[in-house]
């Protein structure tokens, strides 16, 4: 039980944080995944499953502009999948990551839908507060303002456990040859998933005419790894 209240309140920060309040880039997916992690004490597989996530999703940070996919909460159904499961799970952990990372990308695109019905919620609100400014009605515009947070976090709450008990339920019930027919597929998927992560920051600093960034980045990763 204290696993749900777990993800009920981390999916209220993550869906606040990505559109509605804040923004301290609390809700990306390296940060929320990796607090997930820690407080489900896995904390290497919160960081993990949220390095891989955060590569490939970089370029959807949501700084003022339109955002189509929500792979912040796509990370959290993710990471939630995976520590919900561990104890259950009879197979190998790079099994069980690449199947929630996957869970993770699919959801990303669902949960896309519900970043753009909270902005027609929103909107609604907006509409409702704009009147009252006009008509000079504090508290009216303190409401819309207080609701706008409101349905945002409760929306966050009931969607982030839900699709977490689903994606539980689904994982469980895969066929058992899927997780045994081959152990490197898995390995080598995981290695896909980072390698397409490592592609969008390329590409993305390439576009940018900063490539100098990830040169600098390896060689300071490089000097580390050899002074360690």
């Amino acid at each position: 039980m204290e696993g749900y209240i777990t993800i009920a309140v981390l999916g209220a920060l993550v869906a606040l944080d990505t559109t509605v309040a804040g923004q301290f880039m609390v809700s990306q997916p390296l940060i929320s995944a990796t607090l997930a992690g820690y407080l489900f004490g896995d904390m290497e597989s919160g960081m993990y499953i949220g390095a891989i996530m955060q590569l490939m999703w970089l370029k959807l940070i949501p700084a003022g502009g339109s955002i189509f996919l929500n792979g912040n909460l796509g990370t959290l159904a993710a990471i939630s999948v995976l520590e919900l499961s561990v104890n259950e799970f009879k197979y190998s952990i790079e099994s069980l990551r690449f199947t929630v990372i996957v869970y993770g990308i699919v959801t990303s695109y669902i949960f896309g839908y519900f970043t753009m019905s909270q902005r027609f919620i929103n909107q609604f609100l907006i509409r409702i507060a704009h009147n009252a400014v006009y008509k000079n009605r504090i508290f009216r515009f303190q409401l819309a303002h207080i609701l706008g947070v409101i349905t945002t976090g409760i929306a966050g709450m009931l969607i982030s456990v839900i699709f977490a008990l689903a994606g539980k339920w689904l994982l469980l019930r895969l066929p058992p040859v899927y997780f045994t027919s081959s152990e490197s597929f898995f390995q080598y998927g995981l290695y896909a998933f980072l390698g397409i992560g490592i592609g969008t920051v390329l590409s993305m600093h390439w576009a940018r005419k900063a490539w100098y960034y990830p040169v600098i980045g390896v060689g300071a990763g490089c000097v580390v790894m050899l002074l360690s």
